[in-house]
Protein backbone atom coordinates (compact mmCIF):
# COMPACT_ATOMS: atom_id res chain seq x y z
CA UNK A 1 0.00 0.00 0.00
CA UNK A 2 1.24 3.25 -0.59
CA UNK A 3 0.81 6.58 1.33
CA UNK A 4 1.64 9.89 -0.07
CA UNK A 5 2.28 12.92 2.03
CA UNK A 6 1.86 16.03 1.08
CA UNK A 7 2.93 19.80 2.61
CA UNK A 8 3.43 23.34 1.65
CA UNK A 9 6.50 25.06 2.41
CA UNK A 10 6.45 27.83 4.70
CA UNK A 11 8.71 29.97 2.48
CA UNK A 12 6.80 32.14 -0.06
CA UNK A 13 7.25 30.79 -3.46
CA UNK A 14 8.30 27.27 -2.90
CA UNK A 15 5.71 25.76 -4.12
CA UNK A 16 4.75 22.31 -2.24
CA UNK A 17 6.58 19.19 -1.16
CA UNK A 18 5.64 15.75 -2.06
CA UNK A 19 6.75 12.14 -0.88
CA UNK A 20 5.77 8.55 -1.12
CA UNK A 21 5.81 6.49 2.14
CA UNK A 22 5.03 2.10 2.14
CA UNK A 23 3.38 1.80 5.27
CA UNK A 24 1.09 4.46 7.36
CA UNK A 25 3.80 4.65 10.00
CA UNK A 26 6.48 5.61 8.17
CA UNK A 27 4.05 8.61 6.61
CA UNK A 28 3.39 9.18 9.87
CA UNK A 29 6.68 9.97 10.73
CA UNK A 30 7.41 12.35 8.09
CA UNK A 31 4.47 14.60 8.17
CA UNK A 32 5.32 15.15 11.96
CA UNK A 33 8.47 16.06 10.51
CA UNK A 34 7.46 18.17 7.78
CA UNK A 35 5.63 20.34 10.99
CA UNK A 36 8.02 20.62 12.92
CA UNK A 37 9.97 22.32 9.73
CA UNK A 38 7.37 24.75 9.87
CA UNK A 39 5.92 23.11 6.61
CA UNK A 40 2.05 23.95 6.39
CA UNK A 41 -1.39 22.18 4.88
CA UNK A 42 0.16 18.85 5.48
CA UNK A 43 -1.80 16.22 4.80
CA UNK A 44 -1.37 12.29 4.08
CA UNK A 45 -3.85 10.20 1.44
CA UNK A 46 -3.91 6.80 1.81
CA UNK A 47 -6.14 3.40 3.05
CA UNK A 48 -9.02 4.98 0.48
CA UNK A 49 -8.62 8.61 2.78
CA UNK A 50 -6.93 11.43 3.12
CA UNK A 51 -5.52 12.61 6.75
CA UNK A 52 -5.46 16.42 7.54
CA UNK A 53 -3.31 17.78 10.30
CA UNK A 54 -6.09 17.44 13.61
CA UNK A 55 -5.94 13.89 13.04
CA UNK A 56 -2.31 13.08 13.60
CA UNK A 57 -1.85 13.63 17.11
CA UNK A 58 -5.06 11.10 17.61
CA UNK A 59 -3.18 8.66 15.44
CA UNK A 60 0.01 8.93 16.98
CA UNK A 61 -1.43 8.78 20.41
CA UNK A 62 -3.48 5.11 19.48
CA UNK A 63 0.27 3.73 17.52
CA UNK A 64 1.69 4.90 21.02
CA UNK A 65 -0.91 3.21 23.32
CA UNK A 66 -0.57 -0.03 21.23
CA UNK A 67 2.80 0.06 21.42
CA UNK A 68 2.30 0.32 25.02
CA UNK A 69 0.11 -2.56 25.91
CA UNK A 70 2.08 -4.51 23.81
CA UNK A 71 5.02 -4.29 26.03
CA UNK A 72 2.89 -4.59 28.88
CA UNK A 73 1.87 -8.13 27.83
CA UNK A 74 5.48 -8.83 26.75
CA UNK A 75 6.17 -7.97 30.40
CA UNK A 76 3.42 -9.66 31.74
CA UNK A 77 3.93 -12.92 29.45
CA UNK A 78 7.85 -12.90 30.91
CA UNK A 79 6.70 -12.66 34.13
CA UNK A 80 4.37 -15.76 33.82
CA UNK A 81 6.81 -17.63 32.22
CA UNK A 82 9.35 -17.21 35.04
CA UNK A 83 7.41 -17.61 38.11
CA UNK A 84 8.39 -18.02 42.07
CA UNK A 85 5.26 -20.09 42.54
CA UNK A 86 6.57 -20.09 46.35
CA UNK A 87 6.76 -16.79 46.86
CA UNK A 88 3.80 -14.67 48.90
CA UNK A 89 4.06 -10.97 48.98
CA UNK A 90 1.73 -8.19 49.05
CA UNK A 91 -0.01 -7.93 45.60
CA UNK A 92 -2.16 -5.08 44.52
CA UNK A 93 -5.86 -6.28 43.19
CA UNK A 94 -5.90 -4.07 40.75
CA UNK A 95 -2.64 -4.53 39.17
CA UNK A 96 -3.70 -8.61 39.21
CA UNK A 97 -6.93 -8.00 37.51
CA UNK A 98 -5.12 -5.24 35.13
CA UNK A 99 -2.94 -8.10 33.85
CA UNK A 100 -5.78 -10.85 33.53
CA UNK A 101 -7.88 -8.19 31.69
CA UNK A 102 -4.64 -7.60 29.30
CA UNK A 103 -4.57 -11.94 29.01
CA UNK A 104 -8.00 -11.36 27.89
CA UNK A 105 -7.84 -8.71 25.70
CA UNK A 106 -8.81 -10.00 22.24
CA UNK A 107 -11.39 -12.33 23.67
CA UNK A 108 -13.32 -9.48 25.86
CA UNK A 109 -12.77 -6.74 23.55
CA UNK A 110 -15.83 -5.34 21.68
CA UNK A 111 -18.23 -8.22 23.19
CA UNK A 112 -18.61 -7.93 26.56
CA UNK A 113 -18.52 -4.79 28.53
CA UNK A 114 -15.94 -4.79 31.96
CA UNK A 115 -16.53 -2.81 34.93
CA UNK A 116 -14.13 -2.63 37.80
CA UNK A 117 -14.07 -0.59 41.04
CA UNK A 118 -10.74 -1.55 43.07
CA UNK A 119 -8.95 0.75 44.67
CA UNK A 120 -5.34 0.89 44.13
CA UNK A 121 -4.18 0.59 47.41
CA UNK A 122 -6.27 -2.63 48.25
CA UNK A 123 -3.69 -5.47 48.97
CA UNK A 124 -3.45 -9.15 49.14
CA UNK A 125 -1.10 -11.46 50.68
CA UNK A 126 -0.64 -14.07 47.52
CA UNK A 127 1.90 -15.61 44.89
CA UNK A 128 0.99 -12.97 42.13
CA UNK A 129 1.65 -15.13 39.15
CA UNK A 130 -0.81 -18.01 40.91
CA UNK A 131 -3.68 -15.21 41.77
CA UNK A 132 -3.21 -13.95 37.92
CA UNK A 133 -3.79 -17.16 37.19
CA UNK A 134 -7.22 -17.57 39.13
CA UNK A 135 -8.78 -14.08 37.83
CA UNK A 136 -8.09 -15.39 34.30
CA UNK A 137 -9.66 -18.13 34.80
CA UNK A 138 -12.44 -17.01 36.45
CA UNK A 139 -13.41 -13.71 33.59
CA UNK A 140 -12.36 -16.71 30.72
CA UNK A 141 -15.21 -18.83 32.63
CA UNK A 142 -17.25 -15.95 32.37
CA UNK A 143 -16.86 -15.33 29.20
CA UNK A 144 -17.25 -18.96 27.37
CA UNK A 145 -20.73 -18.57 29.93
CA UNK A 146 -22.30 -15.60 27.83
CA UNK A 147 -21.54 -17.11 24.68
CA UNK A 148 -23.81 -19.31 25.74
CA UNK A 149 -26.82 -16.65 26.70
CA UNK A 150 -28.75 -15.07 23.96
CA UNK A 151 -29.13 -10.80 24.98
CA UNK A 152 -32.18 -9.20 23.99
CA UNK A 153 -32.39 -6.12 26.72
CA UNK A 154 -28.93 -6.03 27.75
CA UNK A 155 -24.87 -6.14 27.18
CA UNK A 156 -22.60 -9.20 28.01
CA UNK A 157 -21.06 -7.46 30.93
CA UNK A 158 -18.60 -8.81 33.86
CA UNK A 159 -17.90 -6.96 36.69
CA UNK A 160 -14.88 -6.54 39.14
CA UNK A 161 -15.09 -5.15 42.30
CA UNK A 162 -12.64 -5.19 45.52
CA UNK A 163 -14.11 -4.31 48.77
CA UNK A 164 -13.63 -4.78 52.94
CA UNK A 165 -15.79 -6.31 54.10
CA UNK A 166 -16.24 -8.10 57.70
CA UNK A 167 -12.52 -7.76 58.25
CA UNK A 168 -11.72 -9.44 55.11
CA UNK A 169 -10.54 -8.27 51.70
CA UNK A 170 -13.72 -9.52 49.28
CA UNK A 171 -13.25 -9.23 45.17
CA UNK A 172 -16.45 -10.20 43.38
CA UNK A 173 -16.37 -11.36 39.75
CA UNK A 174 -19.89 -11.16 38.32
CA UNK A 175 -20.92 -11.88 35.10
CA UNK A 176 -25.02 -11.46 33.61
CA UNK A 177 -24.52 -14.86 31.80
CA UNK A 178 -26.69 -17.57 32.06
CA UNK A 179 -25.77 -18.20 35.73
CA UNK A 180 -25.20 -22.18 37.35
CA UNK A 181 -27.28 -24.54 37.77
CA UNK A 182 -28.64 -24.50 41.41
CA UNK A 183 -27.35 -28.82 41.25
CA UNK A 184 -24.17 -28.25 40.29
CA UNK A 185 -22.92 -25.25 42.74
CA UNK A 186 -21.62 -27.78 45.51
CA UNK A 187 -19.81 -29.46 42.41
CA UNK A 188 -18.14 -26.76 40.50
CA UNK A 189 -14.92 -26.89 42.93
CA UNK A 190 -14.49 -30.57 42.56
CA UNK A 191 -11.37 -32.14 40.32
CA UNK A 192 -12.51 -33.30 36.79
CA UNK A 193 -16.05 -31.53 37.11
CA UNK A 194 -17.40 -30.08 33.76
CA UNK A 195 -20.31 -29.67 32.25
CA UNK A 196 -18.41 -29.03 28.86
CA UNK A 197 -18.58 -30.78 26.09
CA UNK A 198 -16.11 -33.48 25.48
CA UNK A 199 -13.07 -31.94 24.08
CA UNK A 200 -13.83 -28.71 26.02
CA UNK A 201 -11.78 -28.63 28.86
CA UNK A 202 -10.83 -30.99 31.90
CA UNK A 203 -13.01 -29.61 34.83
CA UNK A 204 -9.47 -28.65 36.73
CA UNK A 205 -9.60 -24.94 36.68
CA UNK A 206 -12.29 -24.00 39.45
CA UNK A 207 -10.44 -26.90 41.19
CA UNK A 208 -7.08 -25.12 40.87
CA UNK A 209 -8.42 -21.74 42.13
CA UNK A 210 -9.95 -22.56 44.77
CA UNK A 211 -6.76 -24.46 45.94
CA UNK A 212 -4.59 -21.02 44.74
CA UNK A 213 -7.07 -19.17 47.14
CA UNK A 214 -6.60 -21.94 49.92
CA UNK A 215 -3.14 -21.26 50.08
CA UNK A 216 -3.73 -17.33 50.63
CA UNK A 217 -5.83 -18.20 53.74
CA UNK A 218 -8.81 -17.64 51.61
CA UNK A 219 -11.82 -19.46 50.09
CA UNK A 220 -14.28 -18.92 46.56
CA UNK A 221 -17.81 -18.49 47.57
CA UNK A 222 -20.56 -18.69 44.56
CA UNK A 223 -23.62 -16.71 44.06
CA UNK A 224 -26.01 -17.49 41.11
CA UNK A 225 -29.13 -16.93 39.94
CA UNK A 226 -30.06 -19.12 36.76
CA UNK A 227 -30.39 -17.24 33.88
CA UNK A 228 -29.23 -13.78 35.23
CA UNK A 229 -25.76 -14.09 37.05
CA UNK A 230 -23.29 -15.61 38.33
CA UNK A 231 -20.58 -14.44 41.19
CA UNK A 232 -17.36 -15.92 42.13
CA UNK A 233 -16.28 -14.11 45.37
CA UNK A 234 -12.38 -14.63 46.91
CA UNK A 235 -12.50 -13.79 50.34
CA UNK A 236 -8.65 -13.52 52.23
CA UNK A 237 -8.06 -12.13 55.16
CA UNK A 238 -7.24 -8.31 55.53
CA UNK A 239 -3.63 -6.87 54.94
CA UNK A 240 -2.90 -4.66 57.27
Amino acid sequence: MTFIVQANSYKPGEGSFTVTKSTRKDALETAVGLLGQGMTGVTIMGDGRTYTTPEFAEILKDIEEGVKRVKNIVSDLRSFSHPNTDMMEEVKVAEVAATALRFLGNELKDRVQIHQQISEDLMIEANKNKMTQVFVNLLQNASDAMKTKPYANETPAISIEGRIEDGRTVVAIRDNGPGIDPANVDKIFDPFFTTRDVGEGMGLGLSICYRIVEECGGRINVRTEPGRFAEFLLVFPRKT
